[in-house]
């Protein structure tokens, strides 16, 4: 330090001249210039002012990025002489009419719709014309929607309440002219009922081939899941020769209405095993594989990783400490603990997630007089604090419970949680 009379020009850069690529955001944490008497108290060396600094400017410089960004999924489009070459790839999946994983389907009035209905979308067939469904770029006949257009599955929640985690998407397509089997398309996820997300753009056919083909295309992921608790699959297909602009027909399909010819959409996956909610904390706790599965206990304390969710501990730290809180402000999480209320009175304290009814959790508080005989609580739990993440809830021990012999006071509790 020298008196502050002086004014200092940073620079961050790198030896290969790009610090970062595909960078869409800028963020500066400016700290304290001097905490040799601790992070927020002002140092000696700025004593006698309100400490800090002065900024005269932000800068940062470079060129638009001419490259994408990596992806992370793997996009492969098969073609085979002759339309039908790839119906073969045909299965039953997550999307498939009939499936109970199907809640329903949107998707527009497509071109020539009475010999090519929007059913053909995900009929299981591709056996005959009304099997497949046709999207034109120039045909709005009939009540028809041209390209681009969305088409929306809805998965069932009922079924499964978390989702799916969906291993792997495909478009099959194919006409026997035109190129109409050539596809670009946008592929969305929605999550846990969430806004759509894109998972990319892809075009099936980079070379124009006089059409005669049919195409399968394969949307994966190296891990082996594209993404978890999905619950809607979204396409938006677009004009798939976009030559003369992406509304007018393109030189490859001069002939036709343009366009592209679907024979099926198709989504594969399982249920997911836990909510949104608890996989994205597993993952924020660094927890992965098997370790991030509900009922793996990674740390060995005796606690499953959803209890650890449940109550707001770390899954990579054993504690027995409680959950401790003051002034209505819950201080740490931890353990479940009984507290008395009074010289005669105990009450089960325990800490609840605050968004546990969203995240799909139930606690069950029960109590017992002899560690043989159970009973649940009937009292609705009072929160007594609360943080960011967590309440912490108090439960009375009732006054007594049926036991084998008779009436007693409870003397143990126990919390139970379930996820659903």
């Amino acid at each position: 330090m020298n008196g502050g009379n002086s004014s200092y020009l940073s620079n961050v850069g790198h030896t290969s001249g790009v610090l970062a690529r595909n960078v869409t955001g800028v963020r500066y944490v400016f700290l304290n210039p001097d905490s040799s008497s601790g992070a927020s108290v002002v140092g000696p060396l700025q004593a006698g002012s309100s400490g800090g600094t002065v900024i005269h400017e932000l800068q940062v410089f470079g060129t638009a990025s001419s490259i994408p960004p990596p992806s992370p999924y793997t996009f492969t489009a098969e073609s085979s002489a002759g339309v039908a070459g790839k119906d073969g790839a045909l299965a039953a999946n997550l999307l498939r009419a009939g499936q109970s994983s199907l809640s329903s389907v949107t998707a527009p009035t497509g071109a020539l719709s009475s010999g090519f209905p929007v059913s053909g979308l995900n009929d299981g067939s591709a056996a005959a014309s009304s099997n497949d469904t046709y999207y034109s770029v120039t045909d709005f006949t009939n009540g028809s929607t041209p390209l681009p257009v969305t088409i929306t599955f809805n998965l069932n929640t009922g079924v499964n309440s978390f989702g799916y985690d969906v291993s792997s998407v495909q478009t099959i397509t194919g006409w026997g002219d035109h190129n109409l089997g050539a596809q670009r398309f946008q592929l969305l996820l929605s999550r846990g009922n969430g806004a759509f997300a894109d998972y990319g753009t892809y075009t099936n056919a980079g070379i124009v081939n006089g059409g005669n083909s049919s195409f399968l295309s394969t949307i994966t992921k190296a891990s082996g899941i594209i993404a978890g608790n999905v619950t809607g699959v979204r396409f938006i297909f677009l004009n798939p020769d976009m030559s003369n602009g992406a509304g007018s027909l393109g030189a490859s399909q001069v002939g036709s209405s343009g366009g592209t010819v679907i024979h099926e959409l198709q989504a594969f996956g399982i249920p997911s095993a836990s909510s949104l909610a608890y996989n994205t904390w597993a993952a924020a706790a660094n927890l992965s594989g098997v370790d991030a599965q509900p009922g793996a206990d990674p740390d060995g304390d005796g606690l499953t990783n959803l209890l650890e969710y449940a109550f707001g501990t770390d899954p990579r730290a054993q504690s027995s400490a409680p959950i401790t809180y003051a002034a209505g402000v819950v201080t740490a999480h931890g353990q479940p603990v009984a507290v008395t209320a009074d010289s005669a009175n105990y009450q089960a304290v325990f800490g609840r997630r605050n968004d546990y009814l969203t995240s799909g959790l139930t606690y069950t508080v029960q109590f017992s007089a002899g560690l043989d005989v159970w009973v649940n609580s009937t009292d609705t739990p009072s929160v007594l604090a609360s943080d960011a993440t967590m309440d912490a809830v108090s439960v009375p021990y009732p006054f007594s419970i049926p036991t084998a012999n008779g009436l007693k006071k409870p003397t143990f509790f126990r919390i139970g949680v379930s996820s659903n």
